[in-house]
C-alpha cells in the first residue's frame, strides 16, 4: 500500500483487468492526513514551548512554514510514478494547516494563536477530513 491515494482508472479508459481498484473512502482520509508530519510537528511545537509563554514568534513562524513546505516535500517524495499527484499533495498540505491548527500545544500558542476555536478546531477537523475522503483521483 502507497502513501498516496491509488487512483482509478478515468471513466472511458480501457483499464487492464490486473489494473488494482482505486482506495476505498476511508483509506483515502487515511491517506490524505499526513499523520507522521503533524506528529513531528506537535512533538516539536511541544518541545519548543515547554517553557514559553505560549506566544508565537518569528521562529514558531520559521517552523510552521517549515513543516507546510516539508509536507508537500514528503508527499511528493512518496508519488507513485503515473499516478496523479498534485491534488493529493495540496490536499495533504491543507489537511496539516488543519491538524496543527486542531492539536497546538497551547491554546494561545502557534501561528493561529490569534484566531484560535477549540470549537471552530474541532468543526473544521471532522468536516475537512470527512470532505477529503470524497476526492477520488484519476489515472489520466
Amino acid at each position: 500500500m502507497g502513501r498516496l491515494v491509488t487512483a482509478v482508472p478515468a471513466p472511458g479508459a480501457i483499464s487492464l483487468a490486473s489494473s488494482p481498484p482505486g482506495d476505498d473512502y476511508a483509506t483515502r482520509v487515511a491517506k490524505y492526513i499526513p499523520g507522521e508530519i503533524v506528529a513531528a510537528y506537535v512533538a516539536i511545537q511541544n518541545i519548543w514551548t515547554m517553557n514559553a509563554a505560549c506566544v508565537p514568534g518569528t521562529t514558531e513562524w520559521l517552523i510552521y512554514a517549515a513543516f507546510v513546505v516539508l509536507t508537500g516535500l514528503y508527499l511528493y517524495s512518496r508519488r507513485t510514478p503515473g499516478d496523479p499527484y498534485i491534488a493529493q499533495v495540496a490536499i495533504g498540505m491543507v489537511a496539516f494547516v488543519i491538524w496543527s491548527y486542531a492539536l497546538t500545544a497551547c491554546p494561545k500558542f502557534g501561528v493561529f494563536a490569534p484566531y484560535f476555536s477549540e470549537k471552530a478546531a474541532g468543526v473544521l477537523l471532522i468536516l475537512f477530513s470527512l470532505a477529503a475522503g470524497l476526492y477520488q483521483p484519476t489515472k489520466p
